[in-house]
C-alpha cells in the first residue's frame, strides 16, 4: 500500500528528477560565493566541498536508485513517456564524479540505458481496469463519533496549557 501510494499517488520519481536537477539546497550569492543547505541553515562553501556531493543530493539519487532496482516498484510502476524523458534527463547528470561519490549509481546507469530501449505502453494499455486500494480503517476508526471541539478545549486546558 505504501509502495503504491509513492509510486501512484505521489509518483516520487517524478518529484526528485527536477529536484536533482535543480538544487534547491545549493545557491550563489550575488557575489558568486555558493551556500549549500545543511543543517537547517545557509552555510558558505569551499572551493573543495564544491567538488563533493551534499547530503541532500546523495539522499536523492539514493532515493532513485532504490525505486528503480527494487523489482516490486518495477512492476508496479508504469513508465510512459513522459516519465520516460524525465528519467533521460537524470541520466544526463549521472556523470563519473556522481558515480565516484555513490558508486551503487552504476546500476542505476546500467537500469536507465536499458530504459532508452523500452516501448512505452500506449495510453489504453497503461490504464487499469479497476482502482483497488487499502485504506487505513484505524484511522478512520478512531476518528468516527467524535467530537472535535470538545477534545481541542480538553487539550488547551490539559497537556497544551
Amino acid at each position: 500500500a505504501i509502495s503504491s501510494r509513492l509510486l501512484d499517488t505521489y509518483d516520487v520519481l517524478m518529484l526528485l528528477a527536477p529536484l536533482i536537477e535543480l538544487k534547491p539546497w545549493e545557491h550563489l550569492d550575488d557575489e558568486g560565493v555558493m551556500h549549500r543547505f545543511k543543517q537547517g541553515r545557509w552555510d558558505r562553501i569551499s572551493e573543495a566541498e564544491k567538488r563533493t556531493m551534499s547530503k541532500c543530493e546523495a539522499q536523492a539519487w539514493l532515493s532513485v536508485y532504490y525505486i528503480i532496482s527494487d523489482q516490486e516498484a518495477r512492476r508496479k510502476y508504469i513508465i510512459n513517456t513522459y516519465r520516460k524523458n524525465q528519467l533521460f534527463r537524470l541520466r544526463a547528470l549521472l556523470n563519473e564524479k556522481t558515480v565516484d561519490q555513490i558508486p551503487v549509481l552504476t546500476d542505476l546507469q546500467r537500469s536507465l540505458d536499458e530504459l532508452q530501449f523500452m516501448e512505452t505502453p500506449t495510453e489504453i494499455s497503461n490504464k487499469p481496469a479497476y482502482v483497488l486500494e487499502a485504506l487505513p480503517e484505524l484511522r478512520d476508526s478512531l476518528a468516527r463519533d467524535k467530537d472535535w471541539a470538545a477534545v481541542a478545549k480538553a487539550q488547551r486546558e490539559g497537556p497544551l496549557n
